[in-house]
């Protein structure tokens, strides 16, 4: 995993005043929105689109505020203020949150500012249930990593079969090769092979070295030589930029621009269409939701301590965020997502497969609820050396979503990819 002078943006939270201006407070969430462009003196023309855009913002935060109020054991108030006209990136800008782009994004949508802000506000559209992958021949086959801490090489394995079988031709990759011959030199994931390692050590391997089928050099589940002569070392890159986001960007010339990984022109990987793959952005539920509806299957990483009990349904037991206590610690794939109604609630999940046999949850996959605010739902990983982090890393990181679902996503990319932009919105 990159570890990590991790970037992280921390967002001061302020109290936001909902309190009702003593002149509207009459009916507040009942006033027209002509009456708060009165009262607050905007410029907004009406029937231009500033006024339509702004108009619906004020009607949703309306409509919020007044469920919020219909709570009978709330504990405040919700009302109509000078904000209520305002999207959330002008309020994230208020509160002094510098929006700075990812260096995977684009020259375009770093331009945020030229977008409409009704847009920022609502993100991306994507819908409401996506499983599309889920009926692809090599997600039928649920894999077993034994008793190997082989995570990483197993959903590595998962999604280069899953795109290879959607975007060029359907084959096996070695998760024993990715076992036997990654290096892991800073101790990333683990102390490499069974001990563990990372989806991005692996991905930049196959990049560099290609990979052999499973039918040529099957999973045996426990540490061996590796067989291929010239592939027990990686390239510099490998053993130190990827781990530490500083040194990648000053390492990054060879391959391309900072979180897009090419494979070298004359790499046996290219034969078999894999030309590259990708870290999405940190704690991104946009990017990790764009990138699997528009490209493919994705190796997450999770905070899977308390899985090992899972049957069915839709699993929440993650842990208490507030006491920082979540260790990202298991890689896996997430392959859809969807919506079940549960005691009379529509409850949102992420769809994962894993790597614990098809005995295990719901045919060796597990469904992870997910929430509307998932990027905002974050905890600290206090220990990530323990986790998915490197031997030296001893600071803590903010992962969000979910069981830390957003914190680390990789996706490969095969050439159907080549001629499009890799770039996924925050």
């Amino acid at each position: 995993m990159f570890t990590n002078s991790v970037f992280v943006l921390c967002l001061v939270l302020c109290k936001t005043e909902y309190t009702v201006q003593p002149e509207v407070a009459k009916g507040s969430l009942a006033q027209s929105f002509d009456d708060y462009v009165r009262h607050y003196r905007r410029p907004y023309q009406e029937g231009s689109k500033e006024y339509a855009e702004r108009k619906e913002i004020f009607r949703w935060r309306v409509a919020k505020a007044a469920a919020h109020n219909s709570q009978p054991k709330r504990l405040w108030t919700a009302g109509i203020n000078r904000l209520s006209d305002r999207s959330d990136v002008e309020l994230a800008q208020l509160r002094g949150l510098r929006l700075q782009a990812s260096p995977l994004l684009s020259q375009d949508h770093r331009a945020t500012k030229a977008r409409s802000f009704l847009q920022q506000m609502q993100g991306p559209s994507f819908p409401d249930e996506f499983k599309d992958y889920t009926n692809l021949e090599s997600l039928s086959r649920t894999k077993d990593q034994e008793h190997c801490g082989s995570c990483w090489a197993v959903a590595t394995v998962t999604v280069l079969e899953a795109h290879a079988e959607k975007h060029a031709e359907k084959r096996t990759f070695s998760a024993q090769q990715l076992v036997s011959c990654v290096v892991n030199k800073e101790g990333c994931g683990g102390d490499g092979g069974c001990e563990g390692a990372t989806v991005e050590l692996a991905l930049n391997y196959a990049a560099n070295h290609g990979l052999s089928t499973n039918e040529e050099w099957p999973y045996d589940g426990r540490d061996e030589a590796c067989q291929k002569p010239g592939h027990t070392s990686q390239s510099l890159l490998a053993q130190n930029g990827i781990h530490d986001e500083e040194e990648e960007e000053e390492s990054m010339d060879a391959i391309g621009k900072p979180g897009k990984h090419t494979a070298p022109e004359d790499s046996p990987a290219r034969g078999f269409g894999f030309y590259g793959w990708q870290r999405l952005p940190k704690n991104s539920y946009n990017g990790l939701i764009h990138a699997l509806v528009h490209f493919g299957p994705i190796a997450i990483s999770v905070a899977a301590g308390k899985w090992n009990d899972y049957r069915e349904g839709i699993f929440d037991d993650c842990g208490d965020p507030a006491q920082n206590d979540t260790i990202v610690d298991h890689a896996a794939t997430l392959v859809g997502y969807g919506m079940d109604n549960v005691n009379n609630v529509d409850v949102k999940y992420y769809l994962i497969q894993n790597s614990w046999t098809r005995d295990w949850g719901e045919n060796g996959r597990l469904r992870l609820l997910r929430r509307d605010d998932e990027a905002h739902h974050c905890t600290q990983d206090t220990k990530p050396e323990l986790g998915t982090g490197c031997k030296n890393d001893h600071k803590p990181v903010e992962v969000c979503g979910t069981c830390g679902i957003l914190y680390d996503s990789v996706v490969p990319h095969f050439k159907p990819h080549t001629d499009l932009p890799w770039d996924v919105p925050i």
